[in-house]
Parts: C-alpha cells; structure tokens; sequence
C-alpha cells in the first residue's frame, strides 16, 4: 500500500520509479538491496483490495475536513465542490464490458470511456468521495461502480 501510494503521488508515476524509491528507502535504513524487476509490485498491486482504498479516503477526507481550524470556514460552513471528467481506460475486455466506447468511435478503434466525479472540501482541500461509472447513461446503474461516497 505504501508503494502504490508513493507511485500516485510520485511526479513520475511508474512501477519502476515506485520500485526504485522503496528499494532506496531500504537500503537507507540498513536493509539488503531487493530486486528492481517490476513483476513482483505490479501482481502484488492488482491484488490491493479496492475497499481498503475507498476506506482510507473516506476516512482521510473525513478527518482533515473535520479538523480544519473554524477561521478556514465559509461563513461557519464547510464548501464542497463537486467535479466531473470523461477518462479513457486501458483497451481490456473487462473495460469494454462495463464502459462501452463512446457511439462516434469505429467499433475497436478507440479506448472504452469512464466518467469520473469527485466531491472535495474547498475547506481542506481533501478528496470527500469519488465515483466512476460509464459514460453512456444508456448502460445504466447496474454498469456503475461506485468508488468512495459515504
């Protein structure tokens, strides 16, 4: 979990750089060398049960907007902004399957397509929830898969 979060906040972003910088990270505090083969991560990272991600931001949101010190308030008040985009996603059958291409785009031509929307407190800057679902309502809730709103 450590790693992934190093490698979403990382500038670079890649299963490399994550490797490399946890390998850094061990040999500074006195442990052996590992591997810098990416395998090992990248399976160990598709196995990050999605719940736990949901929780942690939820929970983190939570207490940082919870925390926020009265004189950062809008008129007493928390100020949620919500937020929304279209994303491509990784041309996989299971993409395809739960978020068609868009209806403009020659059948295996493009990448299927996802809505996102986010909820943030403009008090803390903190990510409040998120959802992802498919960009044609036409395939409905049952398509939906609803990431982190409490």
């Amino acid at each position: 979990l450590s790693m992934f979060l190093g490698q979403v906040m990382s500038a670079d972003g890649s299963c490399q750089n994550a490797v490399n910088e946890h390998n850094g990270g061990s040999v500074g505090n006195g442990l052996p060398a590992l591997s810098l083969e990416t395998g090992g991560y990248c399976t160990a990272r598709k196995r990050l049960p999605l719940g736990l991600v949901r929780t942690l931001v939820q929970e983190t949101g939570r207490r940082l907007d919870a925390n926020v010190p009265k004189t950062w308030l809008w008129k007493n008040r928390h100020v949620k902004w919500v937020d929304g985009a279209t994303v491509s996603l990784a041309d996989t059958e299971d993409n395809r399957a739960h978020y068609p291409q868009h209806g403009k785009q020659a059948e295996g031509a493009g990448f299927p397509l996802a809505r996102l929307v986010g909820v943030i407190s403009l008090t803390s800057g903190a990510l409040l929830g998120a959802a992802l679902g498919p960009l044609s309502s036409a395939h409905g809730a049952r398509n939906r898969d609803q990431l982190c709103f409490p």
